[in-house]
C-alpha cells in the first residue's frame, strides 16, 4: 500500500469516527419464569389448587431510559398467571419501580418516585436469576414505597437517606399499613473494595 493510500484510508476512518460510549441510553430486560407442581389436597396450609396440578408463570420486565447524562427513568413491572396464583382465572398486572433518577455525581445521587426500600438490600436477592428459591425468600420482605432519597459515596463510606411512604413490614404477617411518609437513614464502610457486594 502506497503512502498515499495510508493517509486517505486513516482520513476516512477518522472521519467517520464516533465519540465513545460507556453504555446505551435505553436497556430493557426480562425475566420469564414458569412453575409446576402437585400438592396434597388434604393439607389446608400446602395445598394450592385443591390438590390438583399447579401451574404460574411470571413475566418480569425492568427497563431504564437515560434522558441526559444525568437524569434516568427506571421502571419495573410484572404480568403473573395461572392457576396457582390467588386469582386463577384472571393475569395479574402490575408494577414495583417508577422513578426518576437525577445524578449529579457519586457522591450524591437522587431518586424520587416509587422504588425499593432503602432498609436491607433485598430487592435484587428476590429475583430468580439472582435467588434459586421458587418465589420470594420469606426473610427478604420487599416494599416498594412513594418518596425521595438521596444516597452516595465519599471514598470508602457510603449513605443512604430517605423520606417514604410504608415502614419497614412484612405484608404477610401484619396488617396493611398506612401511607404516611417516615424517615430512613442508612450508612455503610467498606474495609478493603471487594468484601461488599452490590
Amino acid at each position: 500500500m502506497t503512502a498515499r493510500a495510508r493517509w486517505l484510508a486513516l482520513a476516512l476512518l477518522v472521519s467517520g469516527a464516533g465519540s465513545a460510549r460507556a453504555q446505551d441510553w435505553l436497556v430493557v430486560k426480562a425475566i420469564a419464569d414458569g412453575e409446576a407442581w402437585v400438592t396434597d389436597s388434604a393439607s389446608r396450609l400446602l395445598s394450592r389448587n385443591g390438590g390438583h396440578l399447579a401451574t404460574l408463570g411470571v413475566f418480569q420486565l425492568f427497563a431504564a431510559a437515560a434522558l441526559r447524562p444525568t437524569l434516568q427513568v427506571i421502571f419495573m413491572g410484572e404480568v403473573e398467571g395461572g392457576d396457582a396464583t390467588d386469582e386463577a382465572d384472571q393475569l395479574e398486572i402490575g408494577y414495583d419501580q417508577l422513578a426518576l433518577r437525577y445524578i449529579p455525581s457519586r457522591h450524591a445521587v437522587i431518586d424520587i418516585g416509587k422504588f425499593p426500600s432503602p432498609v436491607g438490600a433485598f430487592a435484587n436477592r428476590r429475583l430468580s436469576n439472582s435467588n434459586p428459591l421458587i418465589g420470594s425468600p420469606d426473610g427478604y420482605a420487599v416494599s416498594y414505597p412513594w418518596g425521595a432519597e438521596v444516597s452516595g459515596t465519599a471514598g470508602r463510606f457510603d449513605y443512604r437517606a430517605a423520606l417514604v411512604s410504608l415502614p419497614v413490614t412484612h405484608e404477610d404477617y401484619v396488617p396493611d399499613p398506612s401511607a404516611a411518609f417516615r424517615p430512613a437513614l442508612g450508612g455503610g464502610y467498606t474495609p478493603i473494595p471487594g468484601w461488599a457486594r452490590p
